[in-house]
């Protein structure tokens, strides 16, 4: 709620999130790795990646916040590339509606994510699910036509959304998923009122793996104060 207040939501819903989740990085333990310079190397390379995330805030939070930041930037790259490839072959097969398993995709993601920055693949996955949890919950207390509410449609779509349509038939291979044709869009557009219009990407169906980690990056601040300031309000006590 406070982060609703402040104007940061996709931020306080990333916060929530993670400090209800188990610590996503790897714990190296001489019980399970026997060789002393194996453990040694596992260990300096958990912390390196922790130490990169905290980026010298000190902040176990923040440095939660940044890790889910960034697999959400290189899910959402991901699966647009995904979508792109079955979308072709939508439009080759007529008729035809194809869907993504979401969970599987979670899972190759993690997987791929946490060869190089020292996770678990089963806990980023954990993660995620309970983002779309989080953000389907507190979609439901608020006005549909709201800001904060557009921001968490986004990251449910994001996560959740599993549908691909063909591209269209004019041959030139649309980058947003479902689009309307170009009158439709105007009326829609003028009509609507618009909290999320100050983003440059709308939608996070999309077939554009830059665009699609363009829209996940620019729902994020990045005004450190800001997010301290969110966390110590997160933790005061209510005067509401």
């Amino acid at each position: 709620m406070v982060g609703i207040i402040a104007g940061c939501t996709s931020d306080a819903l990333v916060l929530a999130t993670v400090l209800a989740s188990q610590d996503p990085f790897t714990m190296p333990s001489g019980l399970l790795i026997k060789h002393p310079a194996e453990l040694a190397e596992r260990l300096q390379l958990s912390l390196k990646s922790r130490a990169a995330y905290d980026a010298g805030h000190y902040s176990e939070p923040l440095m939660l916040r940044n890790l889910f930041v960034d697999w959400l930037t290189e899910f959402a790259s991901s699966v647009a590339a995904v979508r792109s490839r079955l979308a072709r072959q939508a439009a080759v097969r007529r008729n035809r509606r194809l869907e993504m398993n979401m969970k599987m995709e979670y899972l190759r993601v993690s997987r791929d994510f946490a060869r190089g920055h020292s996770v678990v693949a089963k806990r980023m996955v954990h993660v995620a699910m309970m983002c779309v949890d989080l953000a389907t919950r507190l979609k439901r207390l608020l006005r549909p036509d709201s800001a904060a509410a557009t921001s968490l449609s986004f990251f449910v779509d994001l996560l959740q959304n599993p549908t691909i349509h063909p591209p269209v038939a004019t041959g030139a291979s649309p980058s947003i998923l479902g689009s309307t044709p170009s009158g439709a869009e105007t009326t829609a557009s003028a009509s609507s009122s618009a909290p999320a219009t100050r983003f440059v990407h709308s939608t996070a169906l999309t077939y554009s793996s830059s665009a699609a980690a363009a829209a996940v990056q620019e729902r994020f601040s990045s005004d450190v104060l800001l997010l301290k300031s969110l966390l110590v309000a997160a933790f005061a006590p209510t005067f509401i």
